[in-house]
């Protein structure tokens, strides 16, 4: 069974994307459903087989001498799509083809969506994060940061040269670019730092409640305990578990 491109329009003022590079709890479990779907097991994680998920969404993937500064394109044509990578990338830069590749498959199972957004750089930033989320899943690098921090509890915290480790570890173990995992490792370590970003638990804001907004909790707290969705007439937020927003999704 083909899966269905997610389609709606992003929330009000934005909500859709939190900050620059975080996706909404909506992008985040349609993102979780595909790398389920299409799965490929790394270090026990499951990430996007993207080979799998290309002969499943492109009528043609092909090499192509694209021009200078291109690295690839996607044409729709009567609904079909057809997605061309710059010729030599994956023999010369395998990890930089993989996430491009990720790039374009993230514009077709996000085309309906995409097409609600005021402008193509942010189209473009919502691909990335799409991409970097089946090949490198936050919540799995949150709680590798987890680790670290309670490993260094009641000191100063792990080093930055500690933290670097752990990002070459990631990319080397999920073959992502080492920029792509130190940025996920910065962005995980900053939500850590926060205490509106720590994994909580149960008994200090169980889900499905509802806190003021006033509390200062982020629209996107933790994938892998909960995901908060934003209610701007009441000024609320209400926390759902990630399992219910994979099952009453509308794809």
């Amino acid at each position: 069974m083909p899966l269905s491109p997610i389609s709606g329009a992003p929330g009000r003022n934005g909500a859709s994307v939190a900050g620059k590079t975080c996706l909404s709890p909506r992008l985040m479990a349609y993102a979780e459903l595909v790398r389920e779907r299409f799965p490929r097991v790394i270090a026990g994680t499951t990430v996007t087989n993207l080979d799998a998920l290309a002969d499943d969404l492109c009528t043609s993937l092909d090499d192509f001498p694209l021009t200078t500064g291109v690295l690839g394109c996607t044409v729709f044509e009567h609904g079909e799509a057809y997605t061309a990578i710059r010729e030599g990338l994956r023999r010369d830069e395998p990890m930089r083809y993989r996430f491009t590749l990720a790039h374009e498959l993230s514009e077709i199972l996000l085309r309906r969506y995409l097409g609600a957004l005021p402008d193509q750089c942010w189209r473009e930033r919502v691909c990335d994060a799409f991409a970097a989320e089946l090949l490198l899943p936050h919540a799995m690098v949150l709680a590798s940061v987890g680790v670290l921090i309670a490993s260094h509890a009641g000191g100063p915290g792990p080093s930055d040269a500690t933290l670097d480790e752990l990002a070459r570890h990631l990319a080397y173990t999920y073959e992502v670019s080492l920029t792509s995992a130190r940025i996920s490792v910065a962005e995980c370590s900053s939500c850590h730092s926060r205490k509106s970003g720590n994994p909580f638990p149960d008994s200090s804001f169980p889900l499905g409640s509802v806190i003021p907004a006033q509390a200062g909790i982020h629209l996107v707290l933790c994938p892998r305990f909960a995901e908060a969705w934003v209610n701007p007439a009441q000024q609320t937020y209400h926390l759902v578990p990630v399992y219910q927003l994979t099952k009453n999704q509308h794809l």
